[in-house]
């Protein structure tokens, strides 16, 4: 059977699954409360849990094509907007953005599967990082930049993925691993949920200036094979379908928390000199404390009682003269450079990822 929605404004989408739009995937929670609260946009959502990258071809791995509606200058000034706040940018992107990715129980399945992201979080964090702040850099969206050969080298790696884990025995019932929704909510991590994580730290961003960002996050979730009904060109938009994505997911369970204190526990699994293991416990106190600060609620969720001294603390430095777009090419520098250190340890990271984590913070 063919699914074919017409409703949509921006794109009329086949889902080549025979369930699709029949019998919603197992991960799916409370869809009638967001039937009543979404319309059958909550349908949809479901029915898409069924579809992985239903337009990936394996000659499609040297590059994506842009998309003929890319607007350059547009991605160009979301750049700025992003790069400006520097250090504060990666913090939210590091404490709020991708603990938000953590919520999903099925989402955070695969992550916990390949054990990837648990024993090797720090290098994994970098990776991330490198990715979403290079397409940040002047010209890093224009047709034939480099970034349209790193989109296409990850969606290759996540077919990958899909199909190791179908081969491994995934139950189908349950949707497709890394499916349409999950995809297209991380895209908007990088853009309209990062742009309110900096507001929470005081971050002064105007609508149009989110309005760009949220442009530019529609380009990373093109770049990712996520269908045109799943993105957003404008902030509140953004906002909205992240909210809609999310709705049918259930409560953070104990992979979600896993995952989240990896993430906190990077100083320890980096750490190499006795300099850096005396600072380790105070840079995750500090990430803990942004965390709860930016999290609000959900940060008990993830087991995460810190006072949130850290996010008030920050507040200043968002409105402060370093957050200057003048002064972008020095942040870039500062964090190209914490970017450098972290490849470097990549080989090293695992050893102590583990049973180390524990060592370490009981010697601190």
């Amino acid at each position: 059977m063919t699914v074919t929605t017409t409703d949509h404004p921006r794109a009329c989408i086949r889902v080549e699954d025979r369930r699709a739009g029949e019998v919603p995937p197992g991960r799916v929670v409370g869809l009638d409360g967001a039937r009543a609260r979404l319309g059958p946009l909550a349908d949809r959502v479901a029915a898409l849990y069924h579809v992985g990258d239903p337009s990936w071809r394996s000659d499609d791995a040297s590059a994506i094509d842009p998309p003929a509606w890319l607007d350059v200058a547009r991605c160009e000034r979301a750049g700025l907007t992003l790069r400006r706040f520097g250090i504060l940018t990666v913090i939210v992107l590091r404490d709020f953005a991708l603990p938000m990715s953590y919520q999903a129980p099925a989402g955070v399945e695969p992550l916990i599967r390949s054990g990837k992201l648990v024993e090797h979080a720090g290098p994994r964090l970098y990776r991330t990082a490198e990715y979403v702040i290079g397409a940040m850099q002047p010209g890093a969206m224009r047709p034939g930049a480099a970034h349209w050969k790193t989109a296409a080298r990850i969606r290759g790696i996540h077919q990958r993925a899909r199909e190791g884990m179908l081969a491994a025995g995934w139950k189908v019932e349950d949707g497709s691993p890394l499916p349409q929704p999950d995809l297209a909510a991380t895209a908007l991590l990088f853009g309209p949920v990062t742009i309110e994580g900096l507001r929470r730290l005081g971050a002064p961003i105007t609508e149009a200036e989110a309005d760009d960002v949220a442009h530019f996050a529609r380009v990373l979730a093109h770049g990712q094979g996520v269908l045109p009904e799943l993105q957003a060109d404008t902030h509140a938009e953004g906002l909205a379908l992240f909210d809609a994505l999310t709705a049918l997911n259930g409560p953070t369970n104990d992979d979600g928390r896993t995952l989240m204190q990896a993430l906190l526990d990077i100083p320890y699994t980096l750490s190499e000199s006795w300099a850096e293991r005396l600072v380790a416990p105070i840079l995750r106190s500090l990430h803990s404390s942004v965390a709860a600060h930016l999290l609000g609620d959900r940060a008990h969720d993830f087991g995460i009682t810190a006072p949130t001294w850290a996010g008030a603390a920050l507040r200043p430095l968002a409105r402060s003269l370093i957050s200057h777009r003048a002064l972008a090419p020095i942040h870039d520098m500062a964090i190209a450079s914490v970017l450098r250190r972290g490849r470097a340890r990549r080989g090293q990271a695992s050893a102590s990822a583990t049973g180390g984590v524990g060592e370490l913070r009981r010697a601190a």
